[in-house]
């Protein structure tokens, strides 16, 4: 089992108006047989709230100006083919809401899907090769996010598609 709870509360001397909040609960269960350590997965749930204060900005140094509130289900499989060999996937469902008003909020959907492949193959003493190509989808959104690839949409799906090849040095 797994869990985390992370809550935090922001009163402002200046009024409700100038008040957030967030809250981020995860539970979870992994599963990794002691007898046959070839197959491992993770089942995790995740609920999602967040008000943010009106001068609180994201990475990108704009402001975060919606109020957000979602459910996350996530499954994730590993599965050993052999000593070099591993396959593997995730699926994740977001559902979601959001509002762009503070003061009298007006949610709207902002449910996505995310679908994970996975290959690893294990070379030389501490080194492994992963392939992941990924794809998700966001029907209420109909732009490309920065620093992702760029989305095919029509008008009311969102669809992304990436594929990547990482190359990992197992330290240890």
């Amino acid at each position: 089992m797994i869990g985390k709870l992370n809550h935090a509360v922001s009163d402002s001397s200046q009024g409700d108006f100038y008040d957030g909040g967030y809250t981020e609960a995860v539970i979870g269960y992994a599963y990794r047989p002691v007898m046959n350590d070839r197959v491992n997965a993770l089942a995790k749930y995740t609920y999602f709230f967040n008000v943010p204060t009106t001068d609180q900005v994201t990475l990108q140094d704009t402001a975060a100006e919606f109020i957000q509130k979602s459910h996350v289900a996530a499954v994730d499989v590993t599965y050993d083919l052999n000593a070099v060999w591993s396959v593997g996937g995730k699926y994740a469902y977001r559902l979601g809401q959001i509002s762009l008003e503070r003061e009298d909020p007006q949610y709207f959907d902002n449910s996505a899907q995310l679908v994970i492949v996975r290959t690893d193959w294990r070379f030389r003493q501490g080194w492994r090769a992963c392939w992941r190509p990924a794809c998700s989808s966001c029907p209420t959104s109909t732009s490309a996010a920065p620093g992702h690839s760029p989305r095919f949409t029509d008008s009311s799906r969102a669809f992304q598609a990436r594929y990547r090849l990482q190359l990992h040095r197992l330290l240890g």
